[in-house]
């Protein structure tokens, strides 16, 4: 404020002069941006935003939170991607995660996986409600990085607030991790969507059943939320089916439509063929409802077997005839793993 009362906006620009060339020799200046966030949330722009929108909505466009760099300007995108080279190799990084990807020139960002990625692993957030939407990015990236399953999330979410009342044949061959396994990373929760400030969708009851599920596919990289191992207390649950993903979540999948109702979920793995301990398959059920399952009835694999709930859920064992034909129960609200023995 002036000694006369009016105002004025002060500007300043800060060069690092001590960092020098250290890292680099380019001076990024005002103009290598296309605009720059206003603390209203409202934007100062001095170029045209270089992003095309797309998706339903055109929820994916360019200006998100703070300065949007100008990437159609060659002399930005060359100096990103040396300085992911850069980081790379300060850090001896082995992988990526990019945030809120589906607001990056995707031309730039293909560019940035071709010259700094290579053969590395990289999950993106591409914030996406459909698995129509992420499937076309998978297209527009050319298959180059992996994607958050956002749909199972909401998925698990309705299951969550349903709280026993939730049809659970809506997990057979759900989300994008069901229908492109190679390219989905599923999850139950993340910094996002636990969180109030964020988007604030966290699953609250049910967790275990989503992680259970997620942990024991056969599609799919299955991401364990923080907060959930540390911090809720379910960390010696989630370690417990690691251990089992680790030795038997082997084989091909299958879904059970036949024997799945509202409240009863089952879907196994078919091992990997082999004679050692652990490796011959299983077989998951889920139930969110208030009774125990005792008597579903499930055709296995697994013929002639005897069977451990290795959760600890269910105590005993069960048997399959020469068919494959058992009952596989679990408890009420709980979920049961069944290793053939």
């Amino acid at each position: 404020t002036m000694t006369d009362g009016s105002t004025a906006s002060v500007y300043t620009k800060f060069t690092y002069p001590g960092r020098g060339a250290t890292y680099s020799n380019y001076n990024w200046q005002w103009y290598n941006f296309n605009g720059q966030q206003k603390a209203d949330g409202s934007w100062y722009q001095w170029h045209a935003w270089d992003f095309q929108p797309y998706g339903v909505g055109n929820s994916a466009y360019d200006n998100l939170m703070g300065s949007e760099i100008r990437y159609a300007d060659v002399n930005q995108a060359n100096e990103t991607i040396s300085w992911g080279n850069w980081l790379t190799t300060k850090l001896n990084l082995d992988g990526y995660r990019i945030d809120a990807a589906k607001h990056i020139q995707t031309a730039f960002l293909n560019r940035w996986f071709d010259g700094v990625k290579g053969s590395k692993f990289a999950v993106s957030e591409a914030w996406f409600g459909s698995v129509s939407e992420l499937s076309d990015y998978v297209t527009r990236t050319g298959g180059r990085t992996s994607l958050f399953d956002f749909p199972l999330h909401d998925l698990f979410r309705a299951m969550s607030n349903g709280n026993g009342t939730w049809d659970m044949r809506g997990l057979q061959n759900a989300g994008f991790t069901n229908a492109d396994g190679t390219h989905a990373v599923s999850f139950v929760d993340n910094h996002d969507t636990d969180n109030s400030g964020g988007a604030n969708t966290p699953v609250v009851n049910l967790k275990m059943l989503a992680y259970a599920y997620i942990l024991l596919r056969e599609k799919g990289y299955p991401c364990v939320f923080y907060r959930d191992y540390y911090e809720y207390n379910l960390g010696s649950q989630i370690k417990t089916l690691m251990g089992i993903r680790k030795t038997s979540a082997l084989g091909a999948g299958a879904e059970y439509t036949a024997a799945n109702t509202t409240d009863y979920y089952a879907y196994s793995r078919a091992g990997d063929g082999t004679t050692t301990a652990g490796h011959k398959g299983l077989m998951l059920v889920l139930n969110d409802g208030s009774t125990d399952i005792t008597t579903k009835q499930i055709s296995s694999p697994f013929k002639s077997a005897t069977l451990t709930d290795k959760t600890g859920n269910y105590a005993g064992t069960i048997t399959t005839n020469s068919s494959g034909v058992g009952t596989f129960p679990v408890k009420a609200r709980s979920w049961s793993v069944w290793v053939v023995n």
